[in-house]
């Protein structure tokens, strides 16, 4: 496995026709209903496997596009300064991005772990079954504060934090049961890489895409799973009780958003995509299975993208070879072209001949195209 120029370009460019596919899929299910949870989990794999190995593997095929690469070859090796040439600057322009991302999320880190310590202490402590008064629920420990903007999870702990709200314990339920599949799902470790592969690819803007779709996916999955046992009463009962707590949540300013800081670490509910989630419930099937002729279709296509990579074709020098008279007779071949120009073609290398009488070439089998 080698990591090149090429190899990256190529990486960029299947991941972004990934990530749009994803899009549909999620955007537009009446186009895409054969395609269910488990054909949208593996695609996102696909994903972040290709971002986080662009590699070319020992199996793929070269193909030489000299027309288009040769010139971006030529331009990355220009030097814009003595010594430094321009995949250079990008490369330390790349990396020092990267390094900045990196640093930031280490001190959001730092503020959020800090944040939460301090929001426990002073947080009243109760528990789910607690709360709800169920004993066949989960026993996570809650953290109630006025502190807490929307009811999240704390993947690191599994403890569930919620604002001081006064709802009902139907409404409560619904909460807790949406945090515990998150909990459950390990949503908390999943966000830790997306935000991990944005540390590295920072400058390519689907990858924030990617990391919305993702994040709309979990949400999907923790309502889904919620009421998978329910009917259809139960389902639009469970809607009805996410409109009203959000209600509750922010009765003035319906599409407030927590700090940055938080939403990298926090799994948290943004009305923002509260519609889009109620418009899922109604979609009960897109938790269940997909076929297998879509899940070996995907993998198929995996296969696919990485069966070959990009390479450019440059013609070597002449003088850089040193061949005898007989290997000229026996293995090479004069190509005369329809332009007037002339090739030298031996043992499958090409390269352009000025003067074809020469000594040298003389008994050299020729070809006219």
């Amino acid at each position: 496995m080698t990591v090149s120029l090429f190899s990256i370009l190529l990486t960029c460019f299947e991941s972004c026709v990934l990530i749009l596919v994803l899009d549909l899929v999620l955007k537009r299910r009446k186009q895409f209903r054969l395609i269910h949870a488990d054909a949208v989990f593996l695609l996102m794999v696909m994903i972040g496997l290709r971002l986080g190995f662009p590699v070319t593997l020992f199996y793929a095929l070269p193909v030489q596009i000299p027309a288009v690469l040769n010139p971006v070859t030529n331009f990355m090796r220009q030097e814009f300064l003595p010594g430094f040439s321009v995949i250079q600057l990008l490369l330390g322009f790349w990396i020092t991005g990267a390094g900045i991302r990196g640093f930031t999320h280490l001190r959001n880190h730092l503020y959020v772990e800090k944040t939460a310590s301090r929001i426990r202490q002073h947080a009243k402590k109760t528990s789910v079954r607690e709360l709800v008064g169920n004993s066949t629920m989960p026993e996570y420990p809650v953290y109630i504060s006025a502190n807490i903007q929307s009811p999240r999870i704390m993947g690191k702990d599994k403890s569930i934090l919620l604002p001081d709200l006064h709802c009902s314990r139907h409404q409560m339920e619904c909460i807790l049961l949406h945090e515990i599949r998150h909990l459950e799902n390990h949503d908390y470790l999943k966000k830790q890489l997306v935000e991990w592969i944005l540390i590295v690819w920072w400058w390519l803007p689907p990858v924030y895409l990617l990391r919305r779709h993702i994040s709309l996916y979990a949400e999907v999955m923790a309502d889904g799973e919620a009421v998978w046992n329910r009917n259809e009463a139960g389902q639009l009962e469970y809607a009805l009780s996410l409109v009203e707590v959000q209600k509750l949540l922010h009765p003035d300013s319906p599409k407030q958003s927590d700090n940055s800081a938080f939403s990298s670490f926090y799994i948290s509910d943004d009305a923002e995509v509260l519609a889009w989630r109620i418009e899922r419930l109604s979609e009960r099937d897109f938790i269940s299975g997909t076929s297998g002729f879509c899940l070996v279709s995907l993998a198929v296509l995996a296969f696919l993208s990485s069966f070959v990579v990009l390479e450019p074709a440059f013609l070597p020098p002449a003088a850089d070879y040193r061949y005898s008279q007989s290997d000229l007779l026996d293995s090479g071949l004069l190509i005369s072209h329809k332009d007037g120009s002339w090739s030298f073609c031996i043992d499958g290398e090409y390269m352009e001949i000025r003067n074809p009488a020469s000594e040298f070439l003389v008994g050299v089998p020729v070809i006219y195209e």
